[in-house]
């Protein structure tokens, strides 16, 4: 039987005497038909060529070479699936703690600039001592050169002593919780002492500004608005700690998400931790809490209104949002930094039907979103709705802005520079698995745009539809070729610079 099996394997591999036929070479036949080869595509600029723009700033590391080698574009995208395929396959999920640590560092910052390696993030072991959550905070006070007790009289002053504080509103969270937490907070505070060494040369001023910059979407396809405290940044920028506190927030939150995953329904109910920090408040919620002993409606939104099940709260200037099961409504800007003083922000849901933001209306930067600084949003189960403006759903200016959402079937809506983002920047949305839907205006789902910047919209499966508005009667980014009725979107995998030849010469 043996050597029948191999008689029929040998017949496969070498043929039955038929010769088989070698597939058409397509490509290259065109191409010598007009007297090309492959070796003859591409660009390779010149410098004799005339109103080329050779001097063009932050190009990719990539991009020359690929400019030059087109056909490379198949394997670098193929390369970038692959990894897609592998880290966010729930499989390897369940075995492995950093699925999004090897996503942000092959799909974002291996592709913004190379010196690293995907070894580990080098994190920090949680505090010793009794009281590991008290030492964390601790730390991030003194870093800020915040006291963390106060004397006054000869005496302490009551109700000061940041130790006794944390400890008294911990005591209902079980130790294992505690310490888990506070591993985390031990390295957002290193996360943020090396984003803080990423912007040591910048200017101040020109960081506030460009912080409230909003709208690239509209003003750098043509040149049309030059703003010159973005090439100061990106002068004096140190990109190499920036990316290393990246990494170390993705290694950190995943990590934290994993370990809390098992023990979230020892919580008891109604536990609501908040604390301040100098960097952004930290809270901790029960999965479990009673609808009639919500807090008043902050908001009054119709979802609340609607169904009173959902807890609503505002997640403006949180450095850490543990949500251990609620179905939540989170306002403001969940895993989103809300202010220069708040360089890091991470929100973690373990579960439930969550709302983030709220269909049709203004709201900040939220969900995802890093402007110079590191904000993630990680959402482990349920069946969620993000709603954003402009900056949202994983979108970066001069940081990373992180989005992932492993399961469940989910809605995305948003406006500008949304779902996988980045300008001189990272912007990653991904998800997991289940029928999703995606709906933006433009500069969204899979967009790097000018800095260099890196956008990705990865989903590992499911059912989803994604729609970047064409119909310029919706959403106005009408373009003339089209007599101004359908939008120029630059989304669903897009890469656009500034192009300032026709303007001001800024390229």
């Amino acid at each position: 039987m043996k050597s029948a099996i191999v008689t029929i394997l040998f017949a496969a591999a070498f043929g039955s005497g038929v010769s088989a036929q070698a597939p058409a070479d397509v490509l290259g036949d065109a191409l010598r038909e007009v007297g090309f080869t492959r070796a003859d595509l591409g660009y390779r600029p010149k410098g004799y060529w005339n109103r080329f723009p050779l001097q063009i700033p932050y190009r990719l590391p990539s991009f020359d070479d690929l400019f030059a080698e087109p056909l490379k574009l198949y394997d670098f995208a193929t390369v970038m699936g692959n990894t897609v395929e592998t880290y966010l396959d729930p499989v390897y999920a369940d075995s492995a703690d950093n699925g999004l640590y090897k996503l942000v560092y092959h799909l974002g910052v291996d592709k913004r600039r190379g010196g690293f390696r995907d070894y580990s993030a080098n994190l920090l072991p949680a505090p010793s001592g009794s009281s590991p959550l008290a030492a964390a905070f601790e730390r991030l006070y003194r870093m800020a050169d915040r006291p963390t007790e106060v004397y006054t009289f000869g005496a302490a002053a009551e109700g000061l002593d940041l130790t006794a504080r944390v400890q008294s509103a911990a005591k209902d969270i079980p130790d294992t919780v505690q310490i888990i937490v506070a591993r985390l907070l031990v390295n957002l505070a290193d996360a943020i002492h090396w984003r803080n060494l990423a912007f040591r040369r910048c200017d101040p001023d020109d960081m506030a500004a460009a912080f409230a910059i909003r709208d690239l979407a509209q003003t750098q396809g043509d040149g049309q608005v030059y703003y010159p405290v973005l090439d100061d940044i990106a002068r004096d920028i140190d990109l190499a700690s920036l990316h290393y506190a990246v990494l170390k927030v993705a290694a950190a939150a995943e990590q934290a998400e994993r370990a809390l995953l098992p023990l979230a329904d020892r919580v008891p109910e109604e536990v609501h931790f908040e604390m301040a920090t100098p960097f952004g408040k930290v809270v901790i919620l029960s999965p479990v809490y009673r609808p009639e002993r919500r807090p008043p409606v902050k908001f009054f939104s119709s979802i609340v209104a609607n169904n009173p099940t959902w807890y609503e709260y505002d997640a403006t200037n949180t450095l850490l949002v543990v949500d251990l099961g609620r179905k939540s409504i989170w306002r403001g800007t969940p895993g989103a930094t809300a202010s220069l003083d708040n360089p890091v922000s991470v929100l973690i849901d373990l579960d439930g039907d969550d709302f983030y933001g709220e269909r049709g209306a203004p709201q900040p930067p939220t969900t995802g979103v890093g402007l110079l600084g590191v904000g993630l949003v990680l959402d482990s189960k349920g069946n969620d709705r993000y709603y954003g403006d402009t900056y949202a759903q994983g979108a970066g200016l001069f940081g990373a802005g992180i989005l992932l959402d492993r399961s469940g079937n989910d809605t995305y809506e948003g406006g500008e520079s949304v779902q996988g983002c980045g300008y001189f920047g990272i912007g990653l949305c991904l998800d997991g698995g289940g029928d999703d839907e995606y709906y933006c205006y433009g500069d969204a789902q899979g967009m790097g745009g000018v800095g260099g910047g890196v956008g990705v919209l990865a989903s590992y499966g499911g059912d989803d539809r994604y729609t970047a508005e064409p119909d310029a009667e919706v959403f106005n980014r009408a373009d003339y070729h089209s007599q101004m009725k359908i939008n120029a979107n630059n989304a669903q995998g897009a890469g656009m610079g500034r192009r300032g030849d026709g303007s001001d010469g800024h390229a």
